[in-house]
Order: structure tokens, then sequence, then C-alpha cells
């Protein structure tokens, strides 16, 4: 700790470190032994995050299969289902809303699912 904080030449608004200085720092290792038991750690650890990102990537393709196999893709619509207006199957509370300006009140930048509720 310190090492280069000691060693440093200082300029203005920079610092350098001499080579000669940084070529003979000594840096101190673990045993052979144990530097290829903290390899083996990181490379299972490595393999563990990319196993864990391929199963991700599978759930979110489980999930949008799993979507179209109940609804049908919402753009062709191939299941028939009605279509209507947001605002005729839900009431949604202004208050709660956020507005793009504050001067017009039926434009509405996001509404939050706890703004939203079915219609009786």
């Amino acid at each position: 700790r310190g090492v280069f904080t000691h060693g440093c030449v200082k300029w203005v608004n920079q610092a350098t470190y001499k080579k000669d200085d940084l070529l003979n720092l000594q840096i101190p290792l673990p045993p052979l032994a144990e530097q290829k038991r903290i390899a083996a750690i990181l490379d299972a650890a490595d393999a563990l995050r990319t196993k864990r990102r391929e199963s991700l990537a599978q759930l979110d393709t489980l999930l949008q299969s799993t979507f179209l196999e109940m609804f049908g893709d919402p753009v062709t619509n191939p299941m028939g289902w009605e279509v209507d207006a947001v605002d005729s199957v839900t009431l949604v509370n202004p208050t709660l809303c956020q507005e793009d300006r504050p001067e017009a009140d039926d434009v509405v930048s996001f509404v939050p699912m706890a703004a939203v509720c079915e219609k009786a």
C-alpha cells in the first residue's frame, strides 16, 4: 500500500512513475499451487456466469413462446381476439399519471399500473 504514491513524480495535473522503478517493483505472489486454486475458482465462476446468461436467454425465449402460444401474435391477431380501445375496458386515475404538459389533461406520457383498474 502506498507504493505508487511514494514513488510518483508529480507534475501539473499528472503524475509519472519511473520505468526502472516499475520494472524493479517487487510483487508478492502466492505459491503456484494457490495461484492454480484461485484460477480454478475464477474459471468455475466464469462458467457459472456463462451458463446463467444462457439460461436467462432461454427463459426469455420460453416466455415469448408461451405468450404467443396462449394469445397469438398481437400484431396479426391469429386468434381473432376482439380489439377495443383501452379506455373502453379500463378506468385511469389521472392523479397518478405523469403528464407531458401540465395544461393538457388528455396527454399522458406514463400510466403506472396502480392508476389502472377494470371497468365495472
